[in-house]
């Protein structure tokens, strides 16, 4: 998991590999993605950016402002042993308040398979929304363990320096009042 870009809005990279011991007829993939309370998706976004995906987006956490962002591959991965996929998708960030860290802290997102005739057997079964776009087609979802049990810290404005657009912005305020005041008197 990756996040690029500066300020509040950013892009969320996540690439998965995995690979399977025997090969898999068919098989479904899913990201189980958690966001922090001061993270934001918008679901029209989602949708055009990831639109070879199924996406679910349901509000948890404490006065449901924490979000869980499901995400289903449409093309089932089909007599393969390996399994790779990658989305990258806007987020927006709340700026944070003078009390608060200007920190985030993003899970690592949980990777769960559908597949048939249920190859995954050293995996643990998945709790997902009970939402019928995320009903599995071939039994239970079905989750490796995660890659990190560790979260990605993002710093909001790492590095980024507002006075200098300040004075950028004072610049053109007075170029455009010394022309205006030259064109008036002229």
């Amino acid at each position: 998991m990756k996040i690029t870009g500066s300020g509040l809005h950013r892009t969320l990279q996540i690439q998965t590999f995995n690979q399977v011991k025997s090969r898999i007829s068919t098989c479904r993939l899913l990201h189980k993605i958690e966001l922090p309370e001061s993270v934001l998706v918008h679901e029209h976004e989602l949708e055009t950016t990831l639109a070879d995906y199924n996406i679910l987006i349901v509000p948890t956490g404490n006065n449901a402002l924490s979000t869980t962002v499901y995400v289903i591959r449409k093309k089932k991965f089909s007599s393969t042993f390996e399994m790779k996929d990658q989305l990258k998708f806007p987020i927006h960030l709340y700026a944070p308040k003078k009390s608060s860290s200007p920190f985030v802290n993003f899970e690592y997102p949980t990777i769960g398979f559908d597949c048939e005739n249920n190859h995954m057997t050293n995996c643990s079964a998945l709790t997902v929304h009970n939402d019928s776009t995320l009903k599995p087609v071939f039994g239970k979802w079905m989750t490796a363990i995660k890659s990190s049990s560790k979260f990605l810290k993002l710093n909001i404005f790492n590095g980024e320096r507002f006075e200098q657009f300040a004075w950028h912005s004072c610049f053109i305020l007075l170029a455009l009042v010394v022309f205006s005041a030259y064109y008036i008197t002229f």
